[in-house]
């Protein structure tokens, strides 16, 4: 569960969330901890952003002087080089793993759904994703295929408040 501010400044968007996580591992029990994550996003020229991102900045600790909360860290490219279609590149470390590429590309139809595809390199995954925007709520749905975890899905439901 999280919760998330963000806010434009001039040709830049910061935010930052708040999240609360659950662990459970059989053998050590149930820890819940309080994680950080901050970014930021810059327009450079229409149709052309560079991003950057940090997970877990506070680096909580998931067992008693044990393992901790994974940071990573992440900055990536966003052109439109057509008004419907954005294509993106990134790269992604984790600090305890080598670092990923990532590639993806985004098609809107009819301004309101969104249709997403990528993958990445090292660890070698596959992503699939849909969107569904109205004026003041956004629904997305993620499914990610890698050789690890295998099928991960992923939701969430966005609220945009009324523009001052």
């Amino acid at each position: 569960m999280g919760a998330t501010f963000a806010n434009r400044l001039g040709i830049a968007s910061l935010g930052a969330r708040v999240n609360y996580l659950q662990y459970r591992a059989n053998g050590l029990g149930t820890r819940s901890v309080l994680t950080i994550d901050a970014g930021g996003i810059a327009e450079l020229t229409r149709g052309l952003k560079i991003g950057a991102w940090i997970q877990n900045l506070n680096r909580p600790a998931l067992v008693e002087g044990g393992d901790h909360a994974p940071v990573r860290m992440a900055v990536g490219l966003a052109c439109s080089p057509a008004n419907h279609v954005t294509l993106v590149t990134g790269l992604e470390k984790d600090l305890d793993n080598p670092t990923a590429l990532k590639f993806g590309l985004e098609y809107v139809l009819r301004n309101r759904v969104y249709l997403r595809s990528g993958f990445n390199l090292k660890p070698n995954a596959a992503f699939f994703g849909t969107g569904y925007s109205m004026r003041r709520l956004q629904f997305d749905y993620a499914l990610q295929y890698n050789l690890y975890l295998r099928t991960v899905h992923s939701a969430s439901v966005i609220f945009k408040p009324a523009a001052k």
